[in-house]
């Protein structure tokens, strides 16, 4: 329960019928969906199938590895080009901060700023090198890194599609659980 939705957004609930799972959707009145009930095993065999197409074979995996080192070296010189201009940002926020720091004193007597615009504007700056450091966080991972986290992806996907081929009916629907949030029939 709860896997399985229309396109109307309704959930597929179970019912048991002459020996068979069966999946039964109230839909919304002027739903487009003719499958208002559907067997357990056709939904088995959408989810195999999904699960057989969403990882790599072994040609697809040399082909990738392949190209690997000209895609990696494209996206190694982007991140470089991204990181410099992180740490260029980063250097004029720090500076910008440290000037105000340095000069409040001098902005609060001529009456430059009042004290609320001068608080806000160091909150304004202190707030944005927050987000360049996250943002320098989340550029870190290497390309390297990337491609192996998606091959091994892939290998567990196609391994989780072999034990779904060969599961009990519980099991399966405890793989499609882990795997999928939901499904739209």
């Amino acid at each position: 329960r709860g896997l399985v939705r229309c396109s109307c957004g309704r959930v597929y609930s179970p019912f048991i019928k002459k020996g068979h799972t069966y999946y039964n959707s109230k839909c919304k009145d002027g739903c487009c969906n003719n499958n208002r009930n559907i067997r357990e095993d056709v939904i088995v065999d959408v989810v195999q199938s999904i699960m057989d197409r969403i990882w790599f074979n072994e040609h697809e995996m040399a082909h990738i590895e392949a190209d690997a080192k000209n895609g990696l070296e494209v996206i190694s010189k982007e991140q470089t080009k991204i990181a410099e201009d992180l740490h260029r940002r980063k250097m004029r926020a720090k500076k910008d901060l440290d000037y105000l720091r340095a000069n409040k004193i001098t902005f609060l007597r001529e009456e430059v700023m009042i004290p609320e615009e001068w608080k806000k504007e160091k909150e304004r700056l202190i707030f944005e090198l927050k987000e360049i450091d996250s943002l320098i966080c989340a550029d870190s991972e290497t390309e390297e890194e990337m491609l192996e986290y998606v091959l091994m992806v892939s290998e567990l996907i196609k391994n989780a599609s072999l034990l779904y081929k060969n599961a009990l009916v519980q099991e399966k629907r405890e793989i499609a659980h882990m795997i999928f949030s939901e499904l739209v029939i």
